[in-house]
């Protein structure tokens, strides 16, 4: 079940990446960029493992334009029955049919199934600054197996109509969670079908990583902090059951009780503000009636740090390719200052900075809100992406431990139980874990 749910997220993230707005690419046939007619007798093919998108053919595109003689031929995974998504990538990496793919796990490094990257960014003296430091959280045990080149981080967007109207100043780079609160109290106005909540997030699993990551970068200890996890939970219980200025959130599926889903209330003005994914800007912009919006980096936790958690997207090469240098070529394009700048154009955050990528961020229309100037200033969080050890041994169940923890606010959130029961039901998982982990 861990690994739909797995899936579940990751296909989320292809369905946020897929809405961004066309950008122009060369004629298509079914659907992938149109090399240009090769001018060498030698024609490299990079199969690259990926759910693509708009933003993916953009890259492919520009990509042909450096590189005329290389085609990159999306090898596309097709989702179904009990297989995972690292299961279908394995089986083709097994058979020699990829070479650069999208999600890499600890099991393939260990397994050796994905190659080091270091001494393709040595030779091509790749600038890694580029990337800022949270690049190092990629390496596993010293050596960098993955580049990332979009993040998919969480923002507030807010209805200015509605926070002048109510003589409220809009959100700041500082501002707290408990301003938020109090913000929705003041925003939230009228009853029934004509109520306007005065905040209601999109994708209610971004705001608890983003309540998370703000404790501290290492989940394990976070997960097991009550403090932390009683202040979250209060948090969202309160302003559903007590202050009723947030909407209780709907179930994505009815089976197996599955995750909470998004709801559509900031955009069609039934809400003053809301936490989504950066990447959904555009079509935020495109997709409702006119009413002036901005955005604002999420809240700082009590105590905590200003911290923008965010997913990276990466690329990887198998160890196995036979095309490991046209692999590389590609991943260095796209996690490069080229390829950050035709992300820009695309509506996705890149990783890479430079003066000209904001340049393509800013000068695209429609042009992109003003606060979102942060995501240019900002410090990613990529969080623990190899897994954790206590006093140098494995620990089980550590993602069963997070699992559970969102679990239990969506129930919270979907307005099933109070917090306090929430709280309590955490405070029995968690000795549960603890007991199975000594000195975890």
């Amino acid at each position: 079940m861990r690994a739909l749910r797995i899936t579940m997220a990751l296909l989320l993230i292809a369905v946020i990446l897929s809405a961004c707005s066309k950008v122009p690419t060369r004629e298509t046939k079914g659907g992938d960029p149109v090399p240009p007619p090769s001018t060498a007798n030698t024609v490299t093919t990079i199969r690259v493992f990926s759910f693509g998108g708009d933003s993916l053919d953009a890259l492919i595109s520009a990509y042909y334009d450096k590189h005329p003689n290389d085609r990159v031929e999306k090898v596309t995974p097709q989702m179904g029955g009990s297989t995972s998504l690292t299961d279908l990538m394995a089986e083709r990496m097994e058979r020699g049919e990829v070479d650069v793919i999208s999600f890499v796990s600890p099991g393939m490094i260990k397994e050796n199934k994905i190659a080091a990257l270091d001494p393709f960014i040595q030779k091509a003296n790749f600038d890694l600054k580029g990337l800022g430091d949270t690049v190092e959280s990629l390496r596993y045990e010293g050596k960098l197996y993955e580049l990332p080149y979009s993040v998919q981080p969480e923002v507030v967007v807010y209805n200015q109509e509605m926070f002048q109207t109510a003589g409220i100043t809009p959100p700041t780079k500082s501002w707290t969670w408990d301003e938020l609160r109090a913000a929705a109290q003041k925003l939230t106005q009228g009853e029934g079908d004509q109520k306007t909540w005065g905040f209601s997030p999109e994708f209610p699993d971004g705001v608890i990583s983003a309540y998370l990551s703000q404790a501290g970068a290492q989940p394990l200890h976070v997960l097991q902090d009550e403090n932390v996890v009683k202040d979250l939970y209060q948090l969202f219980g309160t302003m559903i059951q007590v202050d009723r200025s947030m909407p209780p959130s709907a179930r994505r599926t009815m089976e197996d009780r599955g995750p909470i889903s998004s709801r559509n209330d900031f955009q069609q003005g039934r809400a003053a503000m809301t936490i989504t994914n950066a990447s959904s800007l555009r079509w935020m912009q495109s997709g409702r009636d006119s009413f002036p919006i901005d955005v604002a980096p999420v809240p700082v936790r009590p105590g905590g740090k200003l911290v923008s958690r965010a997913y990276p997207e990466t690329f990887a090469i198998a160890a196995n390719s036979p095309n490991q240098e046209a692999a590389w070529r590609f991943l260095s394009f796209v996690s490069g200052p080229e390829g950050a700048a035709i992300l820009a154009k695309a509506g996705s955050v890149p990783v890479y900075r430079s003066p000209e990528v904001r340049s393509a961020w800013f000068d695209r229309q429609p042009a992109p809100p003003p606060g979102t100037e942060f995501l240019f200033e900002t410090t990613w969080d990529f969080g623990d992406r190899y897994g954790q050890t206590v006093s140098g041994r494995a620990v089980t169940g550590i993602q069963d431990l997070y699992r559970g923890v969102y679990d239990n606010l969506n129930e919270i959130m979907a307005g099933e139980k109070g917090w306090e029961d929430g709280f309590a039901d955490y405070q029995r998982m968690l000795k549960e874990w603890q007991a199975a982990n000594q000195g975890g």
